[in-house]
C-alpha cells in the first residue's frame, strides 16, 4: 500500500515553493521580444553611445563633453590612457 501512495505521489504534478519560480511559461511574444533585447548582453556597449550622458555630465561638471569618458570598468579606462603619450 505504502509503495503505491508513494507512485501516485510521484506522478502529480510537483509545487514549486520558491519565490523565483514561475509556475507558467512566458508568452511566445514576451519571449521573441526579450530574445532580441537580450541578443548582445555579453557584449560591452561602445563609448560612442554616451553622448547624451556625456553631454549631461559635462553641463553638470562645467566641462566640454570631450573631457569625460564613461567607462565599463578601470580596464577599460586604464589601458588606453598607458598606452597615450604625455602631452
Amino acid at each position: 500500500m505504502r509503495d503505491k501512495a508513494k507512485k501516485e505521489f510521484l506522478k502529480k504534478e510537483k509545487i514549486f515553493l520558491t519565490q523565483s519560480y514561475l509556475k507558467y511559461p512566458l508568452p511566445a511574444e514576451l519571449v521573441k521580444e526579450l530574445s532580441e533585447e537580450l541578443k548582445d548582453i555579453n557584449q560591452y556597449p561602445s563609448g560612442g553611445e554616451y553622448a547624451k550622458l556625456r553631454q549631461v555630465l559635462a553641463e553638470y561638471a562645467g566641462v566640454k563633453m570631450e573631457n569625460i569618458l564613461p567607462a565599463n570598468g578601470s580596464d577599460e579606462v586604464n589601458i588606453p590612457l598607458i598606452i597615450l603619450p604625455n602631452n
